[in-house]
């Protein structure tokens, strides 16, 4: 199974939560890596490229995915937090969430998400 590694997500606005500090403006970013698990299905979803050229294909997507993703979990397990620091502590259960909410696109591409971290949690601005 071939593995791409050292793929980036990131926010590209920033996803805002009401702490009971205040509005807070919040952004993240991290890394990701995947393999191929079906050559077919990937190269079908990516205009019929293959090998990296077929990731470069997909990438704005699953990024895109990630990054909506990134904002759910927030909202889910940031509600309630007192800062951001509280939150950005809380970042190993922010990427399991991720990782569960984008799981089934990456299936449906032909990939598998083989890891996901989040390499920062900070206020915006």
């Amino acid at each position: 199974m071939q593995e791409f590694r050292d793929l980036r997500w990131g926010t590209m606005q920033p996803v805002v939560l009401v702490l009971p500090s205040g509005i807070a403006p919040i952004t993240g970013f991290g890394d990701y890596a995947c393999a191929v698990a079906d050559p077919a299905r990937l190269a079908g979803a990516a205009g019929g490229a293959q090998g990296r050229d077929a990731i470069d294909a997909v990438a704005p997507r699953l990024k895109s995915a990630l990054s909506l993703a990134f904002g759910d979990a927030l909202a889910e397990l940031g509600a309630g937090k007192a800062d951001v620091a509280a939150i950005a502590a809380d970042s190993d259960a922010i990427a399991a969430a991720m990782r569960a909410k984008v799981e089934p696109l990456f299936d449906e591409l032909g990939l598998t998400l083989s890891m996901l971290t989040i390499g920062a949690i900070r206020k915006a601005g």
